[in-house]
């Protein structure tokens, strides 16, 4: 079994045990000893689910089981599974199974009995995935490179919303880079996503857009822009070129079949594109960009 799926099924097991606890996504992230920033991500990659909506489907299934095998009464059995409130437990109840738990109690089915053998059938994580096909390997360790970055300097503007809106910010950035001077050929413009958008509501994604400055830069004569320092480190690098909306597929295909067999895993520091060309440019609207992602040894 690959060492990721492994470490997935682990924190699998830790939900079916400390369900009833109250357990934040970096005690998840915790008991598969993935750091919190990409542990998510590989979560869905592996099981198809986001880690949240598995916890929750767990507590949900414990809980069908004592209000059918048990007297225990329904705000007993909310806190003991995990549920904070009793108006939490029957809004997710209701959404999950088409009752609530009272009505439940009370003979009213609907369509309790489908939607429980569907969450039965799903409690294993689908670890469907071959990631250790040799041809998918050597493609990519052919387009893959490990790299190191020295850190680097930014000038930047946010934004919040979907990644796929982006633009707009980018112009903010280019008029304050052209107001500023700051039009260079070493210059590198850089797109930090700082949220995994498969796991994160579309309109709360945070997306800063960054120009490196040069050496000796005075950012108190500068306004406008917010600044920040990049870190360095060792960094996965592969070469994309198509339009911005395939970028998710790449970023999902790099850490569920790259990664797993790379001897590296991702570490907390933010991804990076690094851009090389401007999508508004080329003919296609397709971006050129080095998709960068943290990485440590195993």
């Amino acid at each position: 079994m690959n060492t990721y799926e492994e470490r997935i099924k682990n924190v699998v097991e830790f939900m079916e045990t400390h369900y009833p606890k109250e357990l934040k996504l970096k005690d998840l992230a915790q008991s598969a000893c993935f750091s919190v920033y990409h542990f998510a991500r590989i979560f869905q990659l592996i099981t198809g689910t986001t880690p949240i909506k598995y916890l929750k489907d767990v507590r949900l299934k414990n809980a069908a089981a004592l209000l059918i095998q048990t007297d225990m009464p329904v705000t007993e059995v909310a806190l003991s599974t995990g549920f904070g409130s009793i108006s939490s437990f029957n809004a997710s109840f209701k959404s999950r199974f088409g009752v609530t738990p009272v009505e439940l109690r009370g003979g009213k089915e609907s369509n309790f009995q489908e939607a429980f053998g569907k969450m039965q059938e799903a409690d294993a994580p689908a670890h469907g995935h071959t990631l250790n096909k040799s041809l998918v390997k050597r493609v990519w360790n052919m387009n893959v490179s490990v790299k190191e970055f020295s850190p680097k300097r930014v000038g930047y503007f946010r934004h919040t919303g979907s990644y796929l809106d982006t633009g707009a910010n980018w112009q903010r950035l280019l008029g304050w880079v052209a107001k500023n001077g700051l039009f260079r050929p070493s210059a590198e413009f850089i797109g930090i996503s700082l949220d995994d958008p498969e796991t994160t509501e579309d309109d709360a994604c945070r997306h800063d857009a960054c120009i490196t400055l040069p050496e000796g830069f005075n950012e108190a004569e500068h306004t406008g822009a917010s600044y920040q320092t990049l870190p360095g480190g060792s960094y996965a690098v592969y070469r994309f070129h198509d339009t911005i909306d395939k970028l998710l597929l790449a970023f999902r295909s790099l850490y569920l079949q790259w990664l797993p067999e790379s001897g590296y895993e991702a570490d907390d520091r933010p991804v990076m594109e690094i851009n090389l060309n401007n999508p508004a440019d080329d003919p296609e609207h397709k971006s050129r960009c080095d998709v960068c992602i943290p990485v440590r040894k195993s």
